[in-house]
């Protein structure tokens, strides 16, 4: 009768998919694994611990209980079965553990790390010995406790019933804690210990190939850290593990640098030199070790370690072209990532901005700096076609047509410097601008000076002794910042569209897009004492209604850099007299101060519109890309609050955004309107697709 329930129990156990790595196991330890099985009428059972589950389920303590158990009408609730069971299971964890304690390696491994002389049976020699022990203390503890708690009655719940989305995570939450041990292991990792490095970097690359086969996509593959958090688990699984596997690869890189380096200052063959690859000069093995590891840095988007190991490696090898470029771009993202950027701290620095807006105006005008003479240089459909592009064939389509005279080089170089941020040499930018915009625009880092082929940024106090500037070699101006033609003379600068956005830090300013020339060429120009630009980014909007119909425009961003950017657009384009600025959100209650004392006669809006539900677009960074679930949280809260609260009787609301379902969204701009439970308000609305 027992070998019966025992087989009925058996059968009941189901079988469980077989271990993963990332849950402390590599895939050779346990093939074939199965939850239990009789051999010879041996009962054979496999326990499963991890950190959600440090005891076995209920089906594993009824077949248990049964084996040991000549009744096989028992009742596992019991106090005695309970204690039987327990018990079996604390001495086999003892047992696995006395096994641990009782070996000794022949050399000294510090905690984390595994060694191949490890006399443990079934391969363990493969396995994360601290993490083995650690969940095996913390189940000896939950036994401890299950047996002082008369209450205890094992979980129904199995490993069997959990989904393969469930099993997915804890895959990845399992590699994440171990990837995060190796990178602590490799950071406190001796210099001599080149054994325990061997293991370390074995253990890395099995942790690897378990992401490479995860269903959802490879972490190790994604090109950079996730640029926001999401509430998603999933998702927010897959991001830790993205950052965890770059970091532990970091790590392990920064353990080899430091031996190469080591190695080099010797002068010698050394403990360490057993490593390398005798053939190929150490020093060029250490340039590419530091541009490996730059390269997870700008990854995980550090760009300040980054250039750090890129100037070194570059010191070793110069004229590395891969090493230029990418120094280059890190200090550009550097630059641009600077809370300083348009910034203007006193009135006198304001004055000269003014003025000196002014000259760069009046000069990109007589330079011919147009939206339509920039098409033309440029062969393209239209000036947005430039941002799409990389710059490198446009650059030769360009130059070609100065070559046949069909586009004059002034013109071709400030495309070049203002939107496709190509390096221009001191002297040619001074010859283009002049002396005194030059230096207001690096004073108020819209221009960053590179120095040396590491693109050493030169402090802005020291950049603008252009005199001194020009003298020096290798010597480069680049622009921190897009600079936008409009219409007749207005220039509005933005950030680029590849500025890395710094959760918690800032939010770069939206670029000139489809949507913002839409609404500059859709918004009716009547006249108007006062107008809102909300949402308002680089302040384009607004700036546009002050040139041609609005007396007076308030500027609202949730963003404060957009704000920063709003007020240098202004002043060099002379508006400064007839703005106010007011941060806030528009979905937010209470409302700016500034906003709700007087009603407008105009309000312009281009709210963010891309659909993120809980941030599921997790490199999507910047706010102007986060439009809620369905796209349309920022346009409703404009529409509604305009419309209730806002706009003046007569007043004129004018937005762009990419819709869903456009043909029923007027019976949504009803609904956001009635939502917002005002008096009953008229209104017509025109949508123009």
């Amino acid at each position: 009768s027992r070998a019966g329930s025992v087989q009925d129990k058996l059968s009941n156990l189901g079988t469980l998919p077989d271990p993963v790595p990332g849950q402390f196991l590599t895939p050779d330890i346990m093939e074939g694994w199965e939850p239990a099985r009789v051999i010879e009428d041996t009962l054979h059972v496999n326990v499963r611990i991890t950190e959600m589950q440090l005891l076995p389920s209920r089906s594993v303590f009824d077949l248990l209980f049964a084996a040991l158990n000549d009744n096989s009408a028992g009742n596992i609730e019991c106090s005695k079965g309970r204690q039987q069971v327990l018990n079996i299971l604390k001495h086999g964890l003892q047992s696995i553990k006395q096994g641990y304690v009782s070996t000794t390696p022949s050399t000294p491994i510090k905690q984390g790390y595994v060694s191949t002389t490890l006399a443990t049976p079934s391969k363990q020699a493969t396995q994360f010995i601290d993490a083995e022990m650690r969940l095996i203390n913390m189940a000896l503890e939950a036994i401890e406790r299950s047996t002082h708690d008369a209450a205890f009655v094992p979980s129904a719940h199995s490993p069997v019933l959990r989904t393969e989305l469930e099993y997915a995570g804890m895959r990845l939450r399992g590699c994440t804690r171990a990837l995060d041990r190796l990178s602590a292991c490799f950071s406190d990792l001796h210099l001599s210990q080149t054994e325990a490095a061997k293991l370390l970097t074995k253990e890395l690359d099995i942790l690897s190939a378990s992401l490479a086969s995860f269903p959802e996509g490879n972490p190790e593959k994604v090109a950079t850290v996730p640029l926001v958090k999401t509430s998603d688990a999933m998702l927010q699984a897959h991001g830790n593990a993205t950052s965890a596997v770059l970091k532990a690869r970091l790590a392990a890189c920064t353990w080899e640098a430091s031996n190469l380096q080591l190695y080099l200052q010797n002068g010698q063959a050394s403990e360490q030199s057993e490593l390398f690859d005798k053939t190929v000069c150490p020093k060029q093995l250490l340039a590419g070790v530091l541009g490996e590891a730059a390269a997870f840095q700008v990854r995980l988007l550090d760009f300040e370690g980054a250039h750090s190991k890129l100037a070194r490696c570059l010191e070793l090898v110069p004229g590395s072209a891969s090493a230029v470029t990418l120094a280059r771009d890190c200090a550009l993202y550097r630059a641009a990532r600077c809370k300083n950027v348009l910034a203007v701290q006193s009135q006198a620095s304001w004055q000269s901005v003014v003025s000196l807006g002014a000259q760069l105006r009046e000069r990109l005008k007589t330079l011919g700096y147009t939206k339509d003479n920039i098409v033309r240089a440029a062969c393209v459909p239209t000036i947005l076609h430039i941002v799409s592009n990389n710059g490198g064939s446009l650059e030769q389509v360009m130059q070609q047509r100065v070559q046949e005279a069909q586009a004059p080089q002034d013109l071709v170089d400030l495309i070049l410097l203002f939107l496709l941020r190509r390096g221009m040499p001191p002297k040619r930018a001074v010859d283009l601008l002049g002396l005194q915009v030059c230096r207001m625009l690096l004073e108020h880092s819209a221009l960053v000076c590179l120095s040396g082929q590491s693109a050493q940024i030169l402090k802005a106090e020291d950049a603008m002794n252009l005199e001194d500037i020009l003298q020096m070699p290798d010597t480069l101006l680049f622009s921190s910042v897009a600079f936008w033609p409009l219409e007749e003379d207005l220039v509005v600068a933005t950030d680029y569209g590849d500025t890395q956005h710094a959760e918690g830090d800032f939010d770069p300013v939206m670029y000139l897009s489809l949507d913002s020339y839409a609404l500059v060429a859709a918004a009716p120009r009547e006249k108007a004492e006062r107008v809102l630009d909300i949402c308002c980014g680089s302040g384009v909007q607004g700036i546009v209604a002050l040139r041609y119909y609005a007396q007076h425009v308030t500027f609202l961003d949730v963003n404060p850099r957009a704000l920063q950017f709003s007020r240098f657009n202004v002043r060099i384009n002379g508006f400064q007299e007839r703005t106010s600025f007011a941060e806030g959100n528009i979905c937010d209650e209470p409302l700016p101060a500034d906003i709700v004392k007087e009603q407008f006669q105009v309000i312009l809006a281009n709210p963010p519109f891309v659909p993120n539900p809980d941030s599921t677009a997790s490199a999507a960074g910047p706010l102007y890309s986060g439009g809620g679930a369905d796209g349309e949280l920022v346009h409703a809260a404009i529409i509604a609050k305009s419309m209730s609260r806002l706009l003046t009787p007569g007043g004129r609301l004018a937005t762009v955004a990419e819709v869903p379902n456009p043909s029923s969204l007027a019976n949504r701009v009803k609904s956001w309107i009635a939502e917002a439970e005002c008096a009953s308000v008229d209104f017509a609305g025109s949508v123009f697709t």
